[in-house]
């Protein structure tokens, strides 16, 4: 199972955004601040990250600098998933190492879609 890290201040969005991931058939791991975040990182590793970037006790631009900065999160797949939607700040965040910019409100399909092409491929293998 893909473990997602879920990270958003709202608790409403971070459980649509967990439903979502479970029902991909993925394993969610939700935070509501950044402090939380840390926490998470400092003790699991994941295959995808979803990041908001108003979060209470930090800004979402300074967690991901602290993700692309790390040794064993810098090539994790960050998608930012926030309301602001001026695209100065998505080209920004994209140079700073977001891998996607989705804006809310958005739709559940458009959000599956965004963590499906930003999860790495699974390969089967099969041992004869």
């Amino acid at each position: 199972m893909i473990r997602i890290l879920v990270i958003d201040d709202d608790p409403c969005m971070v459980k649509i955004l967990g439903n979502v991931v479970t029902t991909m058939g993925h394993e969610p791991m939700l935070a509501e601040s950044g402090a939380e975040a840390c926490s998470l990182l400092d003790s699991y590793s994941f295959k995808l990250i979803l990041l908001d970037l108003g979060l209470p006790d930090t800004n979402g631009k300074l967690l991901l600098h602290k993700i692309r900065t790390s040794i064993e999160h810098s090539q994790v797949p960050v998608l930012i998933v926030t309301a602001q939607s001026d695209l100065t700040i998505a080209d920004e965040l994209r140079m700073c190492g977001a891998d996607g910019f989705l804006t809310k409100p958005f739709q559940r399909e458009t959000l599956i879609s965004y963590i499906e092409n930003l999860l790495p491929p699974v390969h089967n293998i099969v041992v004869a």
